[in-house]
This record gives structure tokens, sequence and C-alpha cells, in this order.
């Protein structure tokens, strides 16, 4: 218990608010980049992982290996020069290739990393077709847990007038959001 009292105090040194250590995956999440100004709705998973926070960040931020685990998110393609998750760096656009919102679709959308703190917590913001699906910021928190777990939370807000147009899809996302926390348990859990 002395670890969890010490790391709840731990990102007031860090560069993420501390209050995202308590995401409990209800109502509105704030993101980095946009608060809560003009927020539609969120989507949150979370999952305990038996690995130590950085082997779990580490998967998210390979986004070469994507395809060999996540079923949602089925590809993602960083850069030239970006080979693992050491070269992932602010700013940074990735494309994403997805499927299941809505079910049975597929889509491919570029976002552009906006925080990466290692090996504590990333996010990732839609910078395409905000004109029509407003914009919307993808947040991955890794918390420490005793005995060598990790608690992975993931969520992401829509914002914005034209956010709305996406609530009729919001349950697509909830389920495919689920899908890729089991996804990512049993593929870091099976690398031990």
């Amino acid at each position: 218990m002395l670890f969890s009292t010490r790391l709840l105090s731990l990102p007031l040194a860090l560069g993420y608010p501390a209050s995202y250590n308590n995401i409990d995956c209800s109502g509105l999440i704030s993101t980095p980049t946009y608060g809560l100004k003009d927020a539609n709705f969120s989507i949150c998973a979370t999952i305990h992982i038996k690995a130590p926070v950085h082997k779990v960040c580490n998967v998210i931020l390979d986004f070469h290996r994507y395809k060999d685990w996540n079923t949602f998110v089925y590809d993602a393609i960083p850069p030239d020069g970006v080979d693992g998750p050491e070269d992932v760096r602010l700013g940074m656009n990735i494309q994403f290739s997805s499927t299941g919102i809505p079910p049975g679709q597929n889509s491919t959308a570029t976002d552009i990393i906006t925080f990466v703190e290692r090996p504590f917590f990333a996010a990732w913001k839609n910078i395409e077709f905000e004109e029509f699906i407003g914009h919307s910021e993808h947040c991955l928190l890794f918390l420490p847990l005793p005995n060598g777990y990790t608690r992975f939370t993931h969520w992401q807000t829509q914002l914005g007038a034209n956010g709305r147009t996406l609530y009729p899809v919001k349950a697509d996302f909830q389920r495919e959001f689920e899908f890729e926390a089991r996804d990512l348990k049993t593929y870091v859990e099976s690398m031990s």
C-alpha cells in the first residue's frame, strides 16, 4: 500500500494531471489538449495487466506491431524512421486503420501525438474530418499497481459542435475500446 500512496503524488512532478490517476470511466473525461470545452461524450475502458508499466506502454507505442495484436486498430503507420516506441515524439503523425465503427466498416484517419510521458501517459488527437466529426483526443494511462501489475486505462472524448454526429456510434466505440483493452492484456501477458 505504501507504493500506491507514493504513486498518487508522483504525477505532481510529471506533466500529466494527477487527477488522471483516478479516472473511473464514467461521464465526460478531460483531455490534456482540450480539457472539457465543448465536450459531447467520452468513451473509456480500463483493465489490469500482469506486466510492468514500461512493457505495456511500449506495446501501445510500438505502432508497427498493432497488426500483431489489435483487432480494433488493425494497422498503425508512423512516419519513416520511427522503428519502435523509443522513437515516438510529440507532433508526429500516425495513420490509424480501424474497424467496427460502425460495425462492419473500416476507416483510416491521421492523428497527431500530443503527449508522451513514458511510461505513464500518452495521447493523440484527430486532425482530419473535424468539419464533419468535430475533434477528439485519445488518452492512454499506464498506472503501476502492486505485484507487477499495470492498470491500463484509455479514453477518448469527442468535442466540438460536429462531435455530436458520432453519438449514434458511441456504443460501437465503447465496445471496440473494451476489445482493444482485452487484446492488449492478452498480447502483453503472452509475452512473459
